[in-house]
């Protein structure tokens, strides 16, 4: 695989990541919608999407 080493380091240093391993892994989660850590961004705000909310009106009774 020909990597860009300029772009490797700086991903490195922004990321904070050791191995090229763990750089690459981290950048493709972050680019697949997901979070560094590997929580699915998606399915947290699914679960928030489908809370149902007292009415704002009645919240503040």
């Amino acid at each position: 695989m020909d990597l860009d080493e300029a772009a490797l380091v700086a991903a490195r240093e922004r990321l904070g990541t050791k191995t090229l391993k763990d750089t690459v892994n981290v950048a493709l989660r972050i680019a697949s919608g997901r979070d560094p850590e590997g929580r699915d961004i998606d399915a947290a705000l699914d679960v928030l999407a489908s809370f149902q909310f007292e009415d704002r009106d009645e919240a503040w009774r």
